[in-house]
């Protein structure tokens, strides 16, 4: 049951901040990562953490965002990174935002529309797509860029979660997905993918971390929710 979970993790929790006050323990941090996050804000928080404490146990998990949330509230993850929700899907979470994000329409390197600056109807009708599974902010910005342009939503569509699926199918076909410009930003140096230069005017998402109501961190996972609002772009 969850307050069990709660309670295990609470216990954990204090005979960890006991070890860290007496120089005898590491201390553990274990994240839940979504979209965008994993690509290089996680990466560069957790390795800067580990300069400061390099015995620390740190663990990384992904998945679909509802998954995360139950994680979260029953004690399994400390901390979710990742865009949040409005309105909080718990009310025994807090959400902290770090910055804003806007999606990109995102080709494959050499696409004939990868850098044209504006696009017709007619080009946006006949793209094949890769979207995000209903529910999620971004499929909500997908659908209504469709609907703003008095379009119908193009039914081919692919839908995936998976940003390495995303990628793959991407470099491998002339399908186009709306992804943050960062989460592919080292595919594009490699000269895999393109960004286009068209700007979308879709309404900015907030990314931040998300904990539990009452939530009180130890001192390492202290330090790296400072480090993570440090390291923000």
């Amino acid at each position: 049951s969850r307050l069990a979970g709660l309670y295990f993790a609470e216990l954990q929790q204090g005979l960890d901040e006991l070890q860290e006050l007496a120089g005898s323990g590491h201390g553990s941090l274990k994240l839940g990562s979504l979209p965008l996050t994993r690509t290089s804000i996680i990466p560069n928080a957790v390795l800067k953490l580990t300069e400061l404490a390099p015995q620390a146990h740190i663990s990384i998990v992904d998945g679909p965002y509802e998954e995360q949330l139950h994680a979260l509230l029953h004690g399994q993850i400390d901390i979710l990174i990742g865009a949040l929700r409005f309105p909080p899907l718990s009310d025994e979470i807090t959400q902290h935002h770090l910055f804003d994000d806007n999606l990109s329409l995102v080709f494959r390197h050499g696409h004939p529309l990868a850098t044209e600056p504006t696009l017709s109807a007619t080009h946006w009708s006949s793209l094949k797509w890769i979207v995000p599974k209903t529910g999620t902010p971004a499929r909500a910005i997908f659908e209504e860029l469709f609907a703003t342009m008095k379009l119908p939503v193009p039914g081919d569509i692919i839908e995936c979660s998976s940003l390495v699926a995303t990628r793959g199918m991407l470099i491998n076909s002339d399908r186009a997905a709306l992804l943050p410009a960062r989460q592919v930003e080292v595919d594009v140096q490699a000269g895999l993918l393109a960004v286009s230069p068209l700007k979308l005017g879709d309404p900015a998402r907030q990314i931040g971390y998300t904990l539990r109501k009452g939530w009180t961190p130890t001192r390492l996972q202290a330090s790296f929710l400072t480090i993570l609002e440090q390291t923000k772009p």
